[in-house]
Formats: C-alpha cells, structure tokens, sequence
C-alpha cells in the first residue's frame, strides 16, 4: 500500500461492503451463515478480506449491508473490528429492515443497488458530508488495492470508476463485461454475455495495452463488482430503478456519465460455487494461490484467538498442506493438499487429500485432548475419529465424524444431492456444520 490520497479526502470516503444474497449455491455453508461469514483459509471470514484491503488503506469510514442469516455476521464483526476513540472512523452494520411505506412494498433488499439505495438516508456525516462512495462485495477474494484505486478516481476526475480483470471467452457468462477505449472510458457494459453475442467484438481489449501483454489469453475486461463513484450522482444512478448495479445502475452510468475503468491485474476469484471455493483453498493449501497472506500490505484481520500453537503429538506425513494454529493432530497422519482450520482435532491413523477442514469453535471438554487423541477414543464430542480416509471433501466447522469412516475416495460413484447428513457437488462432499457421522460411514 501506498499513501498517495490525503488522509482528509480519505475521511469524505464512505465505503459500503455488500452482505450478499441468500448464497443458494453455497449451500449448505449457507445454511445456517450468510455468505460474507463463510470461513476463509481455516481462521478467517470471507468479510475479512474487503475490511482488510479497506484498513490498510485507511478508507476507515466502513458500513456493512446485511441481510439473511446475518447473525454471526454481526457477531464477527462487532467482536473483530473495534477501533480506538482516538480514530475518526468506525464500522456500521447496516441490516435490513422494514419500515413505514404507502404503498406497503417488500422491503428486503433485492439486489445490490437496492440495497444501497434503501439504505442511502444512513450516510451522513453532518458538517463534512462525503464526496465518494467506495462498494464492495464482500464475499470474493483478492489483493484489490483499494487506495490506488482511489488515487486513480481522482485523477482521471470521474464519476463513476469500475474495477475490471480479464477474462477469457468461457467466462463471459459469469460477469458483466466493460467495452474499454484505450484511455480506460468505458462506454458500454453487457450483463453475462453469451459467446455468440452480436456485440460482443466491440468489446474485446484495446491491443497493446499492459493486459494484453500480460494476459493474451483474456481478451474482455469483466467487472469485479467493486465501483468508486462520486457522491453527487450516486442517487441519480439509484434513481435508475434496477436492483442490481450490472443490470441496470452500471450501463445508465456509461451512457450518461464518464466512467473510467480502473484494472486490475492481480488475483481475483468471485467464489460464489462450490467447485471454485472448494479449488480456491486446495490451491491455497498447495501454495499454488497468487495471494499473499505473509506481507504486511495484504495480511488479513480477523478475530483475535488466544489459543496454543498447532500440535503434531507423532510421527506424521504432511505435503502442501496448511494447519492453522489450536489444531491438535495425532499420530500416522497423512495429510495431503489440505487445509485444517482452527482447533480442528484429527485422531490417530488418519488420511486427509484435498479436504478443508474449517474446524471448531470450541474444544471438547476433556483435560488432556492430545492424549485422547492419540489414542483413538470414541468420546470426543466433536473432530475426526481415528483411522479415517477422507477426500475431496468440505468438512464444515463443529462435526463429528466417527472413527473408520470412508469419505469421498471414489469422486466417480458420487452423484450430487442432499443426502442425510451431507451433500454431494460435482464430486465434492460437503458435511454441513455440527453434524455427526456415525463410525464406519461410507460416502
């Protein structure tokens, strides 16, 4: 990070994190979370990341938008993110709610746009009212430089500045995609083109330019969803109507105002399915993930846990793989291209290959954890009994697996669904959060 913004232009900055919708492809991660609260790399929350990028810049001025299964959203966040009296900035939840309308319209929020837009009346800061809003989904990973973006916000003096990355051509249905002259003007926004679209020529990227040098491959710029827009026409962008910004908020601005897109060339993953999220964390435990979590500039905050160094109480095998710290491992484990999150407790005897264990909230209540661990018992309330054989799979936090089960070790036998007890997508197991797995389960 850099200080290239006045730290007074940064204080007229507000910065909106969006919560998300339901997170149906997520299920059941989302069953009980919204999708901003799903865990993040064994110790963190998805929300992490974007209030994280937002600190380091001191853009300190943080309001969440929340709406379903919100509580431990809330609770993260309020416990997390506590700043000093001597800060002039802070973090407000924003939740949606309803209140009194003549029309007695729904008042949920519908989309991204609706949301900001119901919520508009929240942002005020009296005798310094701000100049630009900064909004960000927050449950997508990456190393946006939000600072930077800013500094070129003011620069190129827009109205409206879009985050773009490229993308190739098998994407196109999964972003919005910006048309881009070679100054950076974006002049057309198509929301999840088709490959046949009859426009879609006019949008490849400008030849020459840094991108194409760098990344050849993929010649559109998609919208990551991340805008900086002045505070002046926010509401009559809103006033537009749609719900979501893509489909209605972003092409009213491109025609009607200057917007200019700022790129981004660094790592970006919208992790809104299960095979990109469940990818995401193998590649991280390989050490094959573009994102650097060991630099000052880019660490993540979270909340703060007092809890021991992660324990290897034997002799045990382990290959790219990461375990975060409170984790209690027994003897003959075999640990590959997998993730065990914090306080995760594995028995003796147990073989885990590209699996995230997101781990537990609280240890059972036993006086010696690495004793019982080592030798096999069968009463641990919560963890991986012994001589397991997992694969392929999504361990969410608290469960219990018994000993000898047999989990996702022929990908080409599972067919997906909800089953009693987990869920099977595109080859992947997912064990939602508290669930028991009786000994000797085969999935």
């Amino acid at each position: 990070m850099h200080d290239s913004v006045s730290p007074t232009v940064k204080r007229k900055v507000a910065v909106l994190i969006l919560g998300g919708g339901r997170g149906t492809r997520l299920y059941p991660l989302t069953l009980k979370r919204s999708k901003p609260a799903v865990p993040f790399a064994g110790r963190y929350r998805l929300v992490d990341i974007a209030l994280s990028r937002c600190i380091h810049a001191r853009l300190l001025n943080l309001h969440v938008l929340t709406q379903y299964n919100s509580a431990s959203l809330h609770l993260h966040i309020n416990r997390t993110y506590r700043f000093d009296a001597f800060n002039k900035g802070g973090i407000q939840v924003l939740a949606a709610s309803q209140f009194y309308m003549q029309d007695d319209r729904e008042q949920w929020f519908l989309g991204s746009a609706d949301a900001v837009r119901k919520t508009l009346n929240h942002y005020s800061q009296g005798s310094e009212p701000y100049q630009h809003f900064l909004i960000l989904a927050g449950d997508q990973i990456h190393e946006l430089d939000v600072e930077a973006m800013l500094a070129h916000h003011l620069a190129e003096d827009a109205d409206f500045t879009i985050a773009g990355t490229p993308i190739h051509g098998e994407q196109l249905s999964k972003y919005g995609v910006l048309k881009s002259s070679v100054t950076g003007r974006v002049s057309g926004f198509l929301e999840k083109p088709s490959q046949d679209h009859p426009e879609l020529p006019d949008f490849r990227r400008s030849v020459g330019s840094k991108a194409d040098k760098l990344q050849p491959e993929k010649p559109y710029w998609g919208s990551m969803g991340s805008y900086l827009i002045r505070a002046e026409i926010l509401r009559d962008i809103l006033r537009e109507g749609s719900p979501d910004f893509g489909s209605g908020a972003v092409p009213y601005a491109a025609h009607n105002y200057k917007m200019m897109l700022y790129p981004h060339l660094g790592f970006f993953e919208d992790i809104g399915v299960f095979e990109t999220f469940f990818d995401v964390h193998i590649r991280m435990a390989e050490g094959c993930l573009p994102i650097n979590l060991y630099h000052s500039d880019t660490s993540l905050y979270t909340y703060r846990r007092e809890l021991p160094p992660a324990m290897f109480s034997g002799s045990s095998s382990v290959e790219k793989s990461l375990v975060v710290e409170g984790s209690v491992m027994g003897d003959q484990l075999k640990l590959k291209s997998s993730l065990v999150g914090v306080r995760s407790i594995v028995q003796r005897d147990c073989s885990l290959y590209k699996t995230y264990l997101m781990g537990n909230d609280f240890y059972p209540c036993h006086d010696n954890i690495p004793q019982v661990v080592n030798t096999g018992s069968k009463n641990l309330e919560i963890g991986i009994g012994a001589n397991c054989r997992i694969a392929n799979a999504i361990i969410d936090k608290n469960c219990s697996i018994g000993s000898g089960c047999r989990i996702g070790l022929d990908p080409d036998k599972l067919k997906d669904g909800d089953y009693q007890g987990y869920s099977i997508h595109k080859g992947i197991v997912i064990i939602p959060k508290g669930s028991v797995l009786p000994s000797n389960t085969i999935i």
